[in-house]
């Protein structure tokens, strides 16, 4: 894995973790008791009960990335969140609005609302972190994976951060419920870096090629 790569043209940027998860659609119970004991001083049952499961995923694989690399509390604490959840809340607006053709306004619950936009994610792993750099939910629909980069990558050269977690979340083949439903999440966390880093290929490009070959939750 390399060290360094550039962000954006000159804006070089040191590795310091990868993290992702594949979860089938069925394990995804399974996923909130590790994620609670791991983030249980930042984030409750309750919240993790309403979460997106784009945002399962992901605290997912950011706990995956930090116990793997050994990232502390105290070098994330200039750092910032930049996330591109896929279509947040497809499943969670599906039940809602059939609950509520079928049984009535009562039945819906209003709680997964703050859950399900594009700052959700982002804003919840920030409080997961317990980190006070800013937080952004970018894209949100397929293609826009550059735009993170794009962003953290501001965000470093104007000084605003030392580095962050850039996070991306989707179900895999646009298929979000069924059987064969699965999701995964991708996680990089980088910091800035004086060094140059091999000219070639930068942002997603460059990125996506840190990409692990395989993980689970």
């Amino acid at each position: 894995m390399p060290t360094v790569v550039n962000l954006a043209p000159g804006v070089p940027v040191r590795v310091a973790a990868v993290g992702r998860v594949i979860c089938p659609v069925s394990e995804i119970p399974s996923l909130r008791a590790p994620l609670q004991q791991f983030f249980g001083d930042k984030i409750s049952v309750s919240i993790l009960k309403q979460a997106d499961e784009l945002t399962l995923f992901s605290l997912a694989a950011l706990r995956s990335a930090i116990i793997q690399y050994g990232i502390t509390k105290e070098q994330q604490a200039g750092w910032g969140v930049a996330a591109n959840p896929c279509l947040p809340g497809r499943n969670r607006m599906k039940d809602s609005l059939e609950k509520y053709h079928a049984q009535g306004a009562w039945s819906v619950s209003p709680h997964y609302i703050p859950h399900c936009l594009l700052h959700s994610l982002s804003g919840l792993l920030s409080q997961a972190l317990g980190i006070n750099g800013p937080n952004m939910g970018i894209g949100g629909v397929p293609g826009t994976q550059e735009d993170v980069c794009l962003g953290m990558a501001s965000w470093i050269a104007g000084g605003d951060v030392t580095g962050g977690w850039m996070v991306w979340a989707n179900w895999r083949d646009d298929i979000s419920t069924g059987p064969n439903a699965i999701g995964e999440a991708f996680v990089v966390g980088v910091e800035s870096a004086n060094e140059r880093s091999s000219p070639g290929e930068t942002g997603w490009k460059a990125i996506s090629r840190l990409i692990p070959e395989a993980a689970t939750p």
